[in-house]
């Protein structure tokens, strides 16, 4: 019982951080505005603006899966033992998640940012750097 909600808990943050990490992303973009629109002048093109879009996104997931397990891993360290009395000689750090998570969180970060980036891409940079 206890596994299945901790898969329901697990896919609901899941879907929950990459709605937090597509909203960071869009505000990245809409700040950014007129560099977007400078860069697109100058000539970059539509696939390096999304490109920045999206490592700017797997860079946020990839610091937050090395934080993530470096404070889960303390945490459960440090409170683990007076919660789970009876596995204390069991407990060791999950180094066997820490790969899938560092490849898996930059995916579903640059996932996320699909639709800034769409926006970021779509944008007319004579239009943005007429706007005051």
């Amino acid at each position: 019982m206890v596994k299945d909600y901790a898969e329901i808990i697990l896919g609901f943050a899941l879907v929950l951080c990459a709605a937090w990490l597509g909203f960071l992303s869009a505000l990245n973009v809409r700040e950014r505005r007129r560099e977007i629109g400078i860069l697109r002048a100058l000539g970059f093109r539509s696939e390096h603006v999304a490109a920045l879009v999206f490592a700017r996104a797997a860079m946020m997931g990839l610091v937050g899966a090395a934080l993530g397990f470096v404070l889960g891993t303390a945490l459960s360290f440090h409170f683990g033992p007076e919660l789970f009395k009876f596995t204390l000689k069991s407990m060791k750090p999950a180094y066997d998640l820490l790969a899938p998570s560092l490849i898996a969180a930059p995916l579903i970060a640059a996932l996320a940012a699909f639709l800034p980036a769409l926006v970021a891409v779509i944008q007319d940079p004579a239009v943005v750097l007429t706007e005051e």
